[in-house]
C-alpha cells in the first residue's frame, strides 16, 4: 500500500536516527515503528477485577441526601 505521510519535525529527527543508528530505509523504519505501535495499542485479552469485602455499610439508607451529608460533613454541612 502507498500513502503519503505528513510527519512531525520531532517525530521525522527520531525517525532519521533511528535510521542512522540501525543503517535501515525510511520504509522500514516507519513499518516498524507501526507495527510496534500497533501492538501496543491492541486489546490483551478480557480485563478482570478481584472482588473485595469492604465490610457493612455504614449508613444503610442513602436516599435522604441531606442525611448522607450530614453523616460526612457533620451538622454544620450546610
Amino acid at each position: 500500500m502507498r500513502a503519503t505521510l505528513t510527519i512531525d519535525e520531532d517525530v521525522a529527527t527520531q525517525l532519521g536516527e533511528l535510521r542512522e543508528r540501525e543503517g535501515i530505509g525510511l520504509d522500514h523504519a516507519v513499518n516498524r515503528l507501526l507495527r510496534l505501535g500497533l501492538r501496543l495499542t491492541s486489546p490483551g485479552g478480557p480485563f478482570h477485577t478481584s472482588p473485595v469485602d469492604l465490610g457493612r455499610p455504614q449508613l444503610t439508607n442513602v436516599d435522604s441526601i441531606s442525611s448522607v451529608l450530614e453523616y460526612a460533613e457533620g451538622s454544620e454541612f450546610r
